[in-house]
């Protein structure tokens, strides 16, 4: 699932993340192509995920990380009388709050 980080996240060897061209390149020798999932990485070495990063992790999640990630669901198209535009609604809430955005998404 994709997520996007509100607050930096350590992650501990062993975990599978796949990651952003930017994140693979600032955590090249903490982490390793993962053997059974293709453009997904092994983290071998902590490595933590800073706060905005959009990232994807299939692993379940400690309730305590409820206020540390969210869950980023697919861009929905937009029905009016403008061009239709796929807009997230996490990305109206984050404008409306004064969030900045959260990078490259996936």
């Amino acid at each position: 699932m994709k997520y996007e980080a509100l607050q930096a996240i350590s992650f501990h060897p062993g975990s599978l993340l796949r990651l952003t061209k930017a994140q693979q390149a600032r955590t090249a020798g903490l982490v390793r192509p993962a053997e059974k999932k293709e453009g997904w990485f092994e983290v071998v070495s902590d490595i933590q995920i800073k706060r905005g990063e959009a990232f994807e992790c299939d692993a379940e999640f400690p309730k305590g990380f409820v206020d540390a990630i969210e869950a980023k669901r697919p861009a929905k198209a937009v029905k009016n009388n403008s061009p239709a535009e796929a807009v997230a609604p996490e990305a109206v809430m984050s404008t409306a709050s004064g969030e900045t955005g959260a990078g490259e998404i996936f």
